[in-house]
């Protein structure tokens, strides 16, 4: 008959003898029942550890006690905190499958390398920047060993930073994860809701019309003359300071069809690679014309290599240059105050929110109407934002010297807009 199962009893089981010899019982719970005798007590145990190895059992692996013991814990540790529809088995797949990810993806050092060199233009710039903080906290680790907890850790750490640039951090981080999970190098990013930093309500401001005519009106000084073309650009066409450090003078073209200046946002200027063609004003082109006609820097500002470029100098020098203006002219400047200005007088004057966001370069309107639908007061013309000229020219000369067929263009007629390149 075989033995019954006893609770604490541990198999096999050794037991003394006399005469220096050795009983080692399997018990029932190895298969067959088995005893044997040795003569010393090493050969016994190295006889009894065998049975404690997985053995076949009616074609099934049978576990040991020990086995037996961690797979009831482990199954335990899973109920406790709260998989409750999780096997053991589904949490070996997942392991297994964690580790098989983690085993072919790199340091988040070389991933974050590879994923700035994917890209070009001035989004790899900025990429590269809002990754710095992310890159000095886990560059020696593998993105699937990354924890959520510190995770947010690194996102919050620093308090010198404004919130909407804390954001940018964010989303250069979910853009990472994005990359590494398309690699196939992690199964699911570590990012959370509560990962996402709160962003206040955002207020931008726009220069009055006066304070614009005092800007330009400081490039009339030769000492800033040479920066008169970057002006009017962002003052009166929107363009982003970014996309203007890397326009060329080639960049501006004449449009022999619509007789105007456009300028030429190439993949490789714009934001995210994206191109677009903006019309020049007929204001603007008052203040430009003699740099588009002969482009020589001033001397302050000359670098060879800049030449060619509509800002001369070096592209992290332009804060310094825009701040240095206006202290000149008296007027207080916040940052892209130039292209909300132009966003907010133009489509308070020509209500056309798809020729306002082609223009800006958005994707979608609704960046337009966010920030810069009501920002002009009522009591201001928008249209007199788009007269402001230098004093030694006049717009009516300027019109029949680029034989444009002349049109009342005192009031904001659809037909004077087209006449002064604003549709």
């Amino acid at each position: 008959m075989a033995r019954p199962y006893v609770k604490d009893l541990v198999w096999p089981k050794i037991t003394p003898l006399p005469k220096n010899r050795w009983l080692v019982d399997t018990g029932v719970r190895a298969g067959k029942r088995m005893r044997k005798k040795f003569a010393t007590e090493k050969e016994a145990i190295a006889w009894a550890d065998s049975f404690k190895r997985p053995v076949e059992l009616n074609g099934q692996a049978a576990l040991t006690d020990t086995q037996r013991h961690q797979h009831v814990l482990a199954d335990h540790m899973l109920k406790s905190n709260g998989f409750t529809t999780v096997s053991v088995v589904d949490a070996v797949n997942h392991y297994l499958r964690f580790m098989q990810v983690s085993g072919k993806s790199p340091k988040v050092s070389e991933a974050v390398h590879q994923l700035i060199e994917s890209h070009q233009g001035r989004y790899k710039v900025q990429l590269g920047v809002s990754l710095n903080d992310f890159l000095a906290a886990f560059g020696e680790k593998k993105a699937a060993d990354i924890d959520g907890d510190e995770l947010r850790q690194c996102i919050f750490k620093r308090t010198d930073i404004k919130e909407t640039t804390r954001h940018n951090h964010y989303r250069a981080i979910q853009t990472f994860f994005a990359y590494c999970k398309d690699s196939g190098w992690i199964e699911k990013s570590p990012l959370q809701k509560r990962h996402i930093p709160k962003v206040g309500a955002y207020n931008p401001q726009i220069l009055t019309i006066k304070d614009a005519a005092k800007l330009l009106m400081v490039t009339t000084d030769p000492k800033y003359e040479n920066m008169r073309l970057f002006m009017g650009l962002a003052l009166f066409c929107g363009i982003r300071i970014q996309e203007l450090c890397r326009l060329k003078y080639s960049d501006i073209v004449w449009n022999s069809h619509d007789k105007c200046h456009v300028v030429l946002i190439g993949p490789h200027i714009g934001k995210k690679n994206r191109a677009r063609n903006v019309p020049v004003p007929a204001n603007c082109e008052l203040w430009i014309i003699d740099h588009l006609k002969a482009h020589t820097p001033h001397p302050i500002y000359l670098k060879k290599e800049r030449c060619d470029y509509v800002l001369p100098g070096e592209e992290g020098g332009v804060s310094y240059r825009l701040r240095e203006i206006a202290k000149k002219a008296g007027v207080t400047m916040s940052q892209n105050i130039m292209r909300h200005s132009f966003a907010s007088y133009y489509y308070e004057l020509t209500r056309d929110a798809e020729q306002t966001r082609y223009r800006l370069g958005h994707n979608t309107p609704d960046v337009l109407f966010t920030h810069y639908r009501q920002l002009v007061t009522g009591t201001t013309n928008p249209f007199d934002y788009f007269k402001i000229c230098p004093p030694k020219y006049g717009m009516d000369a300027h019109l029949n010297g680029v034989n444009k067929k002349m049109a009342d263009i005192a009031t904001p007629t659809p037909e004077a807009l087209r006449i002064l390149h604003l549709l």
